[in-house]
């Protein structure tokens, strides 16, 4: 299972280890599979830390990555691993999300060419072919914010800028919004979801797992 959070810090911190947030920090308050709670009444943690792991970033610079660190835990009761994500990330995608949805709105809605596209966010001048964005436009509905077909009424016969334009629309985007726009509107799609390679669902802020009242949230 994956938790999409918001995290109070800059993608670079997540990078060094020392400075990723602690186990009790990004710890969820339940468990998203099975909704067993983090500290129950017995005192005894109900969600521990399970270790992390390291994962690309792609997007942030041309033809360059960033191995971040992301914390993981394990429910004792049903005894699933939970990896907590920065909402700067769509989970299974090595490009950030709002990279994705700059290029998708360049692409669909701006008719940029993607060999452009490719040398500002892409693998760069040398790749010859960059079939990426069109997959990312072909799995715009169903795939990449799946969760949020029916608040846009996606259908087979949704033309695909129409799709991106709703989406947008429920974050506070549009079309021609500055990067800055973009990057909090694709947070903003995507924080407060769980993820397994099956389903995706939101959940409430309290049901997602603020550790605590003063959780920090990032800074803008």
């Amino acid at each position: 299972m994956i938790n999409v959070r918001a995290f109070a810090t800059e993608v670079e911190d997540l990078a060094d280890l020392s400075r990723l947030p602690s186990v009790d920090a990004l710890r969820p308050s339940s468990c998203p599979c099975c909704g067993a709670a983090a500290y129950p009444a017995s005192g005894n943690l109900g969600v521990v830390g399970h270790g992390t792991y390291q994962r690309q970033v792609r997007g942030l610079a041309p033809g360059q990555w960033v191995v971040i660190f992301i914390r993981r835990y394990l429910c004792l009761t049903c005894k699933r691993t939970i990896s907590v994500l920065p909402d700067l990330l769509l989970p299974w995608r090595w490009y950030s999300a709002n990279s994705i949805l700059m290029v998708l709105v360049q692409a669909l809605l701006l008719g940029a060419a993607v060999a452009s596209l490719r040398d500002a966010i892409g693998p760069g001048g040398r790749a010859p072919h960059w079939p990426t964005p069109a997959r990312w436009a072909r799995q715009l509905g169903d795939r990449l914010w799946s969760w949020r077909a029916a608040e846009v009424g996606h259908c087979a016969k949704l033309e695909r800028p129409e799709l991106l334009a709703r989406i947008l629309a429920l974050g506070d985007a549009h079309a021609r919004s500055p990067d800055v726009e973009l990057e909090r509107a694709a947070c903003r799609l995507i924080a407060g979801t769980s993820h397994t390679r099956r389903e995706v669902h939101r959940t409430t802020r309290a049901g997602l797992g603020d550790s605590s009242p003063t959780s920090p949230r990032r800074a803008r």
